[in-house]
């Protein structure tokens, strides 16, 4: 029988009590292995001895540093190791800063075991999918997070799953559920329009988080196109449904038109190749 190599959790907590009831819940936890760093001299010694850690989850206030500080540190390293951040402040500036610097979730204390639980099942599972996938990660800009994937429509759910826990920040129902559908229809839209459905070409989905404003910026490999030149399908969308469904075509299309409607503001490059959307959070906008 092939033997599983356990996965391994890296907790960093400076209480003692919460450190080992996090320890001993993930502890059982089919196929995982904990580690432990009550500080954040303890927490660097142990990223810098195993390299195959498979997510940290860190306390934002320690005595020695801060987790935003480790995380930035490992990214600055170019790993993408998958975080979770603990506040205990649930300030909006914390969060964003963890989500800018690529963090996959937060948790504010108080939370359950549960709730905590769920999160790393989650995160866990995502980073297992994506990355036994074509997508990579960088960061390519200051402040910006890419995942870059192959043309495909799959594509497509992936990069929806690597959103949903940047869009659950400071937004609500409606507005997360508005935001995934722009990035989904934007990214299809790349795909079949841009790069021709061409799986040896890319497209390119990146994030940056202000105090204010998510944005969001799609870009594909495609020769562009001329905005205005594109037909609305929403003056007769049963005629549009029907030419593509006889075109072969997925059942859609609406991109650039329903992201309009979707995001509160949408900006084209010149060549039409690549595209910008903002989401204002509520409340929070200098407009």
């Amino acid at each position: 029988m092939t033997e599983v190599t356990p996965k391994k959790v890296l907790i960093v907590e400076d209480e003692d009590d919460l450190r080992f009831t996090l320890a001993r819940a993930v502890s059982v936890l089919p196929g995982l292995q904990v580690l432990e760093a009550e500080n954040f001299t303890k927490a660097r010694e142990i990223l810098q001895k195993h390299d195959d850690l498979d997510i940290v989850i860190s306390d934002i206030k320690l005595p020695d540093g801060n987790g935003l500080c480790l995380l930035k540190e490992v990214r600055a390293g170019g790993s993408l190791l998958p975080f979770i951040i603990i506040t205990g402040y649930h300030e909006s500036a914390a969060v964003i800063e963890s989500y800018r610097l690529g963090a996959l979730r937060y948790l504010a204390k108080p939370f359950d075991l549960n709730t905590f639980l769920s999160a790393v099942n989650e995160t866990l599972q995502w980073s297992q999918l994506v990355y036994s996938m074509d997508e990579v990660f960088s960061t390519p800009m200051g402040g910006w997070i890419e995942i870059t994937s192959r043309a495909r429509y799959e594509a497509s759910d992936r990069m929806r799953a690597f959103m949903s826990a940047l869009v659950s920040l400071d937004l609500e129902e409606k507005e997360r559920c508005d935001l995934q559908l722009a990035i989904e229809e934007l990214v299809q839209n790349a795909i079949e329009w841009g790069d021709k459905e061409d799986p040896s070409k890319f497209v390119h989905v990146a994030y940056a988080l202000f105090s204010d404003r998510i944005l969001i910026m799609v870009k594909d490999e495609g020769e562009g196109f001329i905005l205005e030149d594109v037909p609305d399908p929403t003056v007769d969308p049963f005629e549009h449904l029907k030419n593509r469904l006889a075109a072969g075509k997925r059942a859609g299309g609406y991109g650039i038109h329903l992201t309009r409607h979707l995001v509160d503001d949408i900006i084209y490059n010149t060549d039409g190749n690549s595209v910008i959307i903002t989401k204002y959070i509520k409340g929070k906008s200098n407009r």
